[in-house]
């Protein structure tokens, strides 16, 4: 894979984790919140999130930049062939 696509991977899951940080720094104040419940790691948490969790957040990035290429790319390979 060429190395600027490696790059890009990299800092959409560094954005993605920085907003699941914020996202759960307001969770951890509000006043109805979301609880998060997993065993045997119930210490090491941020906020309210266990460690574990924010792990997902670099795979949901990749899979969300990859879907919205593929629709991007997608529509406008029909809007092109469909002109007439």
């Amino acid at each position: 894979m060429a190395p600027i696509l490696w790059f890009l991977r990299v800092c959409h899951s560094g954005g993605h984790a920085a907003c699941g940080l914020v996202w759960e720094g307001l969770n951890f104040w509000a006043g109805a919140k979301w609880v998060y419940h997993v065993p045997y790691w119930e210490h090491v948490k941020i906020f309210e999130m266990p460690l574990l969790g924010f792990l997902g957040f670099g795979p949901f990035a990749i899979a969300f930049v990859e879907m919205y290429r593929f629709v991007r790319y997608g529509c406008r390979r029909y809007f092109l062939e469909n002109e007439r």
